[in-house]
């Protein structure tokens, strides 16, 4: 894993090529492994390389074999798809962060702030669609 800082550290010196070859090579070795495919999709995010990123981060999501999982991806995509103006997929992605929250965390919005945070997130996203 300490091949991603690698990356980062080539990406700093302007040697994209090179940074871009690591993280290529990392998922290639470990094509399968959520942390991995999530170091990553954090890659292509900085470089803004966000077809990649989105990528990345779906994989992550569907290789992660611990339940419940995190919505570090999830959100991911979310910011992404803001970023882009693409406002419906963003608050799409905030259908299945609650969906996340509620069915493998067993959350609702009485007993935890975070899923009427995700609605209140997802409402602010459809009206700017």
């Amino acid at each position: 894993m300490t091949e991603i800082y690698r990356a980062h550290i080539a990406l700093a010196r302007f040697d994209e090529p090179a940074a871009d070859a690591i993280v290529e090579n990392l998922l290639a070795e470990h094509p399968d492994d959520s942390a991995v495919l999530f170091e990553a999709a954090q890659y292509y995010a900085e470089k803004c390389s966000y077809d990649k990123a989105i990528e990345c981060y779906e994989r992550s999501f569907e290789k992660e074999q611990r339940r419940p999982r995190f919505q570090d991806e999830l959100m991911g995509i979310a910011e992404i798809c803001e970023i882009r103006g693409d406002f419906r997929r963003a608050a799409e992605t905030y259908d299945r962060i609650i969906d996340l929250l509620e069915n493998e965390w067993g959350l609702t919005e009485e007993t935890d702030s975070s899923v009427a945070e995700a609605k209140r997130q997802k409402a602010r996203l459809i009206a700017k669609a």
